[in-house]
């Protein structure tokens, strides 16, 4: 993996690609999900656990805290009701959030940065997107992203939500590692490269949510 890393980032000097790995996990009778975030065992660790949807109002106390990288677009967007937020605590302090969003999912919200235009999706009602998650640094190694998720996903389950999908950067291990172990499923590959000042797309078939609710579909924009 280190070798494919290494050599992945060679070739991004000299041609810009961003390749992502695109995973999606089904709520309903999800046996690796365990919908109980607040176990005996996260008591133990962290005594002040919390978790919690965060409103616009509340996220905007941290704007101005570099380590969160909020800006005023990404709290304002918590204001539509496609866009949720939820968070953990531990004790008062705001250790990490997750944003998630409906569909159509436009191209900048799915997009590595840089010079890169990114990739549109569109699924049913049913599904939701992940699509921003950050844990403190002091706070990483904890497994909080997994818990957080897992809360945000009992949540989502009770607004009539059946599928997570999200994309990330297919050597971001650590994020990857995290889904995985909550039940998530790879579902495709998802890429964008520039070549000769031309942008080039590689995208997954249609992922099919179940047989009667539709796909998820990810285009060029």
């Amino acid at each position: 993996m280190l070798i494919a890393k290494t050599l992945y980032r060679k070739i991004q000097r000299l041609m810009p690609m961003d390749f992502t790995k695109v995973l999606q996990l089904q709520l309903e009778n999800e046996s690796g999900l365990d919908r109980n975030s607040n176990n005996n065992n996260d008591k133990e660790q962290f005594p002040q656990l919390r978790f919690s949807q965060i409103t616009e109002n509340q996220l905007r106390q941290y704007i101005d805290d570099p380590q969160y990288e909020l800006s005023n677009a990404v709290v304002s967007s918590v204001s539509d009701e496609q866009v949720m937020c939820f968070g953990v605590y531990v004790e008062n302090t705001l250790a990490g959030y997750v944003f998630f969003c409906g569909s159509p999912v436009d191209a900048q919200r799915n997009s590595g940065g840089g010079n890169f235009t990114g990739i549109e999706l569109t699924f049913p009602d049913s599904v939701c997107y992940l699509y921003k998650m950050l844990v403190l640094p002091d706070y990483r190694g904890r497994r909080l992203s997994g818990k957080l998720i897992r809360f945000a996903a009992s949540q989502l389950s009770s607004k009539s939500i059946s599928h997570i999908i999200t994309t990330t950067d297919w050597t971001n291990t650590s994020f990857l590692k995290s889904t995985l172990s909550i039940g998530f499923k790879p579902k495709g590959i998802a890429g964008e490269y520039v070549i000769f000042g031309k942008r080039r797309y590689v995208l997954p078939a249609a992922i099919t949510v179940s047989e009667n609710a539709g796909s998820i579909v990810l285009s060029k924009p």
